[in-house]
């Protein structure tokens, strides 16, 4: 079940869409820390998940060739069996500009963060997670229609922060790759 509300536009160069849903999710897989290993993760099933969230989404088109958007979602979840909705962030905000070159070249730069999320530490008790940000750089290629390559640099401030429980992120890592769409 998905029920939203909300409204959305463009005026100008500006769009905007701001919406408020109500998900009930059943069997949901929550991942929890093994207590005999605290760097494995053992999935349990959420019977029933209720999920409420407000979106905002907001964009600008500063010239033809550059575009922002922010993007923030704030979830309250209300598990039915477990304590908490484990490893799941309340808080997701993400802030992206995207510059065209030449209808082939793209550049991105991306700024987002998480928060609120909790987890069950050694002793099975409830522990908020602290948040973690992060910067994100890239470059696309688009030879035709369905075929472009990319590079992606992540984590350009090498921090290693926690996403998961007992769980260091990365520090600064890239890819490489090509994309086929049909």
């Amino acid at each position: 079940e998905d029920r939203i509300a909300g409204f959305k536009g463009t005026i100008k160069n500006f769009t905007y869409n701001a919406r408020f849903s109500n998900k009930v999710v059943k069997d949901m897989p929550l991942f929890v820390n093994d207590t005999l290993n605290m760097n494995r993760f053992n999935v349990v099933y959420e019977k029933l998940l209720f999920v409420y969230n407000i979106n905002a989404e907001l964009g600008f088109s500063w010239t033809k060739n550059l575009r922002t958007q922010l993007t923030v979602d704030y979830r309250i979840f209300e598990p039915t069996d477990e304590k908490k909705a484990w490893h799941l962030p309340a808080l997701n905000a993400n802030l992206s500009a995207t510059y065209k070159i030449k209808n082939q070249h793209f550049i991105d730069l991306e700024f987002y963060a998480l928060a609120g999320a909790w987890a069950r530490n050694e002793a099975g008790i409830a522990e908020q997670i602290n948040g973690t940000a992060d910067i994100n750089l890239g470059y696309m290629y688009k030879y035709s229609k369905n075929l472009s390559m990319f590079i992606k640099l992540n984590n350009l401030a090498h921090s290693k922060q926690t996403r998961f429980f007992n769980y260091n992120d990365y520090g600064f890592n890239a890819m490489l790759g090509a994309k086929f769409e049909f």
